[in-house]
């Protein structure tokens, strides 16, 4: 009975445990932009800011890889943050990305977005007018 239950504990790791460790995001850290990111269908998601703020331009690439999301609360309460500006490659930008960033004014979109997840601008008071690229197939709540 100990037997089985070593084999079927050996077994458990090996197909669930595993598996899941394996694929876990790693985040990396770009000291030079304060952008935090991690790898994203072969390419770049941001996942966090660490910057001074102000207008930001969001690099095209992150780990020698084209930045093609702005993720989940990137910049969620980034109270410095003035202006954002994206790279052409970004083709999402994730819930609650920009959210209660306070200062925030201006956000320049460039036309290959094609969605906005929910609460991505929520309580961005500042901001007065954003262009949404016409190729925007899903803008969440």
């Amino acid at each position: 009975m100990k037997r089985l239950l070593s084999v079927i504990a050996i077994f458990l790791t090996l197909t669930v445990i595993l598996p899941v460790v394996s694929f876990a995001a790693v985040t990396e850290t770009d000291p030079e932009t304060g952008f935090l990111f991690e790898e994203y269908y072969g390419n770049s998601k941001t996942s966090g800011y660490t910057g001074p703020g102000g207008d930001v331009v969001v690099p095209w690439t992150l780990g020698g890889r084209f930045v093609i999301a702005v993720g989940q609360a990137t910049f969620a309460a980034c109270g410095t943050l003035t202006g954002v500006e994206l790279p052409r490659e970004a083709t999402w930008i994730g819930a609650a990305a920009f959210s209660n960033c306070d200062a925030l004014r201006s956000v320049t979109l460039d036309n290959n977005l094609e969605s906005i997840e929910n609460d991505a601008f929520f309580g961005c008071t500042s901001l007065k007018t954003m262009i949404v690229p016409p190729h925007v197939e899903g803008i969440g709540e």
